[in-house]
This record gives C-alpha cells, sequence and structure tokens, in this order.
C-alpha cells in the first residue's frame, strides 16, 4: 500500500478537515479489514473503524515522523483499540458472530483460525506489509510473525480442502 504524504500528515495536523477526510478514504478499508478479522462482524466492523479514525484525529499529535510510517503506527492503533474494545464487548456479553452468505465463505473460514494467524494474514496479504512492519504493527517477533503466517496458511488449506 502507497503511504500517504507527509504534508497530508502536518495538515491533518494542524485540524485540516479536508486532509483527515483523504487520511480516512486512503486507509479505511485497511483499517476495516484489520477490524473485521478481529470481530467477524461487518457493522461492527465498520463501527469500530470509524472509532478508530475518531481516535487517530485526536491523537494525530502523537504520530512522530521519525519512529515509523504513518501506516504502520494507524496499524498499531487499530489492533491495539480494536482489540480491547472487542475484549470489552465480550466481558459484557455480547459475541460478535461472522454473518454467512456465499460471498463470504472465506471470511468464515478465516474467523476459525487464530486471531493472531488472522491478523498476521490480513497485514500481509491484503495491506501488502513486510514481515518486519507486520512485527512492529503486532510487537512481535519477525520469527513469531512468519510462523503466524505459515500455521494461518496451513490451516486455511485444509479448511478449504475438505
Amino acid at each position: 500500500m502507497r503511504e500517504i504524504g507527509r504534508r497530508v500528515i502536518k495538515q491533518v495536523k494542524k485540524g485540516d478537515h479536508c486532509a483527515f477526510k483523504k487520511l480516512v478514504q486512503h486507509y479505511h478499508q485497511s483499517v476495516y479489514k484489520i477490524c473485521y478479522m478481529i470481530i467477524g462482524d461487518n457493522k461492527a466492523a465498520e463501527n469500530m473503524a470509524e472509532d478508530i479514525f475518531l481516535h487517530v484525529y485526536n491523537h494525530i499529535g502523537d504520530y512522530q515522523e521519525t519512529t515509523k510510517k504513518f501506516s504502520l503506527w494507524l496499524f498499531q492503533k487499530t489492533v491495539n483499540l480494536a482489540r480491547t474494545q472487542f475484549n470489552e464487548k465480550n466481558q459484557t456479553g455480547v459475541h460478535a458472530s461472522p454473518v454467512l452468505n456465499k460471498d463470504n465463505n472465506i471470511k468464515l473460514i478465516l474467523m476459525n483460525i487464530s486471531l493472531k494467524e488472522r491478523l498476521a494474514l490480513t497485514l500481509k496479504s491484503s495491506n501488502h506489509l513486510s514481515i518486519q512492519e507486520i512485527s512492529e504493527v503486532l510487537e512481535i517477533p519477525n520469527s513469531t510473525i512468519l510462523t503466524y503466517i505459515w500455521r494461518g496458511r496451513e490451516s486455511l488449506r485444509t479448511m478449504i480442502s475438505q
């Protein structure tokens, strides 16, 4: 995925709503996919993505260009906030479940592998991040990321062949 320009980030930091709209349009699908992989429900993932962008807007001043790419900072925020929100909802007895239809069978299959494997596969396949970048986002070692990707692919192969 192409990184959004530094100029846009600087404009967002200054409160430019048009620049923020560009940022949301650029990253919305990626953030949504991560949210969906965590909770498995389209509507809840969409709501969660909106919440994450509001959080990002309110905390854009925390982003330091010198420490990491914006997309990695955003995806790390997304994973952490979505996990937290999902865990809070599950503790209150609200459980998301994938809605079945003929177009999302692969999504249903994905929901049957571990969260860590789903996230690693999503960040690799959909968001086109390198192993090092996935490691930064999930804050775990490269070797563990490679293991999650391998296990996830093997699990998918097994489930699809059945």
